[in-house]
């Protein structure tokens, strides 16, 4: 991972106790490289030095049972495992205390068989809304070596190389329709414009909720919206890892609901799903003090995307694989 890319979100230096500092290793080049291990299911990173040297900087937790692949693709760390987990593939990303944290947790393609893929990788053409993945499955499965499938994306934002344009038309970021007051429509929350944000599974009403906005700048003034009634929850400023802070109103009608990132011109910048808890209920004592909640309040989530839906393709040696759905 290159090293720009680590310091500008704050990596944290397990082995020095501090941010990372790429001169504390002088000639390990431009970057730190990651491996992970089966047998202990963990992740590490190390600075490589060009006198045969190296060091060990940090160790990334991972939830599966062993580690089958890594690869550092647009902004995030994919941390895949074989059929020991059913084929289930993690990203993390940096969290603010500079450590490694799980973003996702990805189930394998719908149609796809539970087999020993220790490949991965993912096209970097966004073709209407879907990028192209595949995996390499070591043990060649019923003589198949190599499977694909889809992830969606959005073109024109960082991170996807978009087609090359006819001489008369050029890529553009994908604008949400207005509703006359200026916000994005529920219409436009598609496949293909649906990413691009990393939201938390869940939020208390009344409760701040913190979104991380990969494709904003840093300093950036962006809006953001609630869906299904399209809701203002107002404007913030992206700062130094990317991150914007609004509070969902406490009027918010408990359930699924749509958030939605846009720049200043309405351009979208990602979406996705977040779920809104009700206030919790607070008991009064019946003689009278402070009142108390009954219990601690539990909130934990987790969002299972699944990657397929489609038809298989046989091929002799790449056999096509549903398209991802979101549940």
């Amino acid at each position: 991972m290159p090293d720009a890319w680590l310091t500008a979100r704050g990596f944290a230096d397990e082995r020095a106790g501090a941010a990372y500092d790429p001169s504390r290793y002088p000639g390990h080049g431009e970057g730190l490289f990651f491996v992970g291990v089966e047998g202990t299911a963990k992740v590490y990173a190390y600075a490589l030095n060009a006198d045969g040297s190296f060091a060990r900087l940090a160790t990334v937790d991972t939830p599966f049972a062993l580690v089958a692949e890594v690869q550092f693709d647009r902004g995030l760390l994919w941390i895949v495992c074989d059929e020991a987990c059913n084929g289930r593939t993690a990203t993390y990303d940096i969290d603010a205390t500079g450590t490694f944290a799980p973003t996702h947790v990805y189930a394998r393609p719908a149609n796809a068989p539970d087999v020993a893929n220790e490949g991965f990788v993912v096209s970097q053409t966004c073709v209407d809304g879907r990028a192209q993945t595949f995996y390499a499955d070591d043990a060649d499965t019923d003589g198949f070596s190599l499977r694909s499938g889809t992830l969606p994306c959005t073109p024109g934002t960082p991170g996807w190389v978009d087609p090359e344009p006819s001489p008369t038309t050029s890529p553009t970021t994908p604008v949400l329709p207005g509703t006359g007051d200026g916000g994005p429509a529920e219409s436009a929350l598609t496949d293909a414009s649906r990413g691009g944000l990393v939201a938390p599974a869940s939020v208390v009403a009344g409760q701040p909720v913190t979104l991380t906005v990969p494709a904003a700048d840093v300093g950036e003034r962006v809006g953001v919206w609630l869906f299904s009634t399209p809701t203002d929850l107002g404007t913030d400023t992206a700062t130094a890892t990317r991150t914007v802070t609004v509070t969902v109103p406490v009027t918010t009608v408990p359930g699924a609901h749509g958030i939605v990132v846009t720049d200043a011109s309405g351009a979208v910048l990602g979406w996705s799903e977040i779920t809104v808890l009700a206030v919790p209920t607070v008991a009064l004592p019946a003689t009278g003090g402070d009142a108390t909640l009954p219990g601690a309040l539990a909130v934990a989530g987790v969002l299972l995307v699944a990657m397929g839906a489609g038809a298989v393709r046989r091929a002799r040696l790449v056999r096509r694989v549903a398209r991802p759905v979101f549940r």
